[in-house]
């Protein structure tokens, strides 16, 4: 018999469900973590979480899709449902009674990082901690195990010692030395033996009141997340000392700089939300603002209101994307992590080159009046009723300076400049087509735009202008005549980047036909495989309605955040 329940597959294997696995309200397993681990990763409620996405009307359409058919037809799926029997034979525990019963309520994995210091006592340490609904199967799955792997000559000794009153196990086996002990259907698991009593201490105390870690997740907003990861910065500290000290010249510089950074880091967290219809990744950092220097505080002290640049861009864009980033000072982070010498000499050469082109100067001139509004926009585009490239934009706040010259007049003489060289250039080749570089009025707006019909594929007609204060570099005139006040898409509070994949999904439906017979370069095979493909394509697109990246910061917090959104409920009654 393979060893399939040796002790290394088997905390594998619940590490792997730990990981797909929800996350929901506060439990009894991760109050027993120490708070100076480096990494905890938590997950919660897998008994009703898996219920309830089992019976909901996403998973159900999804089976009728061809992926989702696909999947369920996967040799690696049948594995797993045949690796699931194998696990009863073996174990005595169905997969069922292994999710519900046992990971069911809260599984904790921690890691604790070596110091370095030689001293026993600071070695790199992992924990595991599981919080199961059945104590009894829970028993038995252990000593199951370990029969198992008495049998195999896996395990080599178990010794029960008592600290406090409470009956803990060192298990030793030929490859590796472990700690547990279980009470009221908790299981805990440690590669040290001070930090298992250091866990039963805290198993006697966590009735009083929650871990530090425990409500560092709360403050956070993660109660009801599918699964965190939280790093705990200050475990990493004597890493990066040492990884200053052993540097020297510029990279010194940037390890010590990154390092004032990181002090004043209070903890990340990675997490995954699961709601009725939308799902979430996010990356949480909280920080002590006034331990930050001057440049990061504006970031973490900001409010995020949505960029004004929303409200020009067209509302029926498929793809969309607006910010604001402070240009002068993203630079002058940037320049921090450079020597002086360096930055001098950068400067030096942008002014000799950009800053005497445009007749201005890059750090003083330029650079501060730029931004701090950015955006993008992608409108899918149709001409006689079939599609052609889409209209793409790339705007840029543009404010006039305190020179004679303004900036933006500055910048379109540079974009004419390049224009006029890149037409004589190419025409002179000696090619047949060739460029010309045209303009026209769009009321008080001066657009000049690039025309070669016979290279550039229908619809594109490289343009540029200065609108409402801002620079728009676009793919033809009409994108910049679909760029004006009141166009009017509505951004909620930190929109950075919007995606409507129910728009996107209209549009090739709408186009199907045309786009087939644009693909299908062979006979019936390939017109079959084309039109298979896109209808599978569409079949899972129109599972979902748009997907969003947010940026929130303020009051020591920042919060990144990349919401996929879906059509039907992703949780089941």
């Amino acid at each position: 018999m393979r060893r399939l329940a040796s002790s290394s597959f088997v905390v594998t294997l619940l590490i792997h469900l730990a990981c797909i696995v929800s996350f929901a309200r506060a439990g009894h397993a991760l109050r027993l973590v120490p708070d100076d681990v480096g990494l905890c990763l938590a997950v919660r409620n897998l008994r009703s979480d898996f219920a309830a996405v089992a019976k909901s009307p996403f998973l159900d359409e999804f089976r009728k899709t061809d992926m989702g058919r696909r999947l369920l037809d996967a040799p690696e799926f049948r594995k797993l449902v045949a690796s699931g029997q194998k696990l009863h034979k073996v174990l005595g525990t169905s997969w069922q009674d292994l999710r519900d019963e046992i990971l069911g309520d809260e599984v904790v994995f921690a890691y604790r990082p070596s110091t370095n210091s030689g001293n026993e006592e600071n070695e790199e340490d992992g924990l595991f901690v599981l919080q199961a609904r059945n104590a009894k199967i829970l028993a038995d799955l252990i000593d199951r195990l370990n029969s198992l792997e008495r049998n195999s000559k896996e395990l080599t000794s178990l010794h029960e010692r008592e600290y406090r009153g409470i009956t803990y196990t060192e298990r030793v086996s030929k490859k590796s030395r472990v700690f547990y002990f279980r009470h009221d259907g908790i299981l805990a698991v440690a590669t040290r033996e001070a930090t298992l009593k250091q866990l039963i201490d805290r198993n006697s105390q966590a009735s009083v009141a929650p871990a530090n870690l425990d409500e560092r997740i709360a403050k956070l907003g993660l109660t009801n997340a599918l699964a965190v990861l939280w790093v705990n910065p200050r475990a990493f500290d004597i890493e990066l000392e040492q990884q200053a000290a052993s540097t020297s010249g510029a990279e010194k510089l940037a390890v010590e700089k990154m390092r004032s950074y990181w002090k004043a880091l209070d903890g990340i967290a990675f997490s995954l939300m699961l709601e009725k219809q939308q799902i979430s990744l996010q990356l949480t950092l909280l920080v002590r603002p006034k331990d930050l220097p001057p440049l990061a505080q504006r970031f973490f002290l900001s409010d995020n209101d949505p960029s004004e640049l929303w409200n020009f861009l067209p509302n029926d864009a498929v793809l969309a994307a607006a910010g604001r980033v402070d240009i002068p000072a993203l630079v002058a982070f940037l320049g921090e992590f450079l020597p002086a010498d360096a930055k001098e000499e950068i400067r030096r050469t942008v002014n000799r080159g950009i800053g005497a082109a445009l007749g201005l100067d890059v750090s003083h001139d330029i650079l501060p009046n730029l931004g701090p509004d950015w955006g993008i926009a992608v409108r899918l585009n149709e001409q006689d009723g079939q599609p052609i490239a889409p209209e793409q934009l790339f705007a840029l706040k543009v404010c006039p300076g305190k020179k004679d010259k303004s900036v933006g007049q500055a910048l379109t003489d540079g974009l004419n400049a390049l224009a006029l060289f890149a037409v004589i250039g190419y025409n002179s080749s000696g090619r047949p087509d060739a460029f010309t570089l045209k303009r026209e009025r769009q009321g008080n707006t001066e657009v000049k735009y690039l025309v070669n019909d016979d290279l550039l594929p229908k619809g594109v007609r490289p343009a540029y202008a200065i609108k409402d204060e801002y620079l728009l570099l676009a793919s033809s005139p009409d994108a910049i005549r679909h760029f004006r006040a009141g166009s009017g898409i509505k951004a909620e509070k930190g929109l950075l980047v919007r995606l409507s994949l129910s728009r996107l999904a209209d549009f090739l439906a709408k186009h199907r036909v045309f786009l087939l017979q644009r693909w299908t370069k062979g006979g019936e095979a390939d017109a079959a495989t084309a039109k298979r493909r896109l209808d599978n394509f569409l079949a899972i697109v129109r599972l979902f309605d748009r997907i969003e990246l947010k940026s929130q910061g303020g009051n020591g917090r920042s919060t990144l955040s990349l919401s996929i959104h879906t059509k039907l409920a992703l949780r089941g009654n």
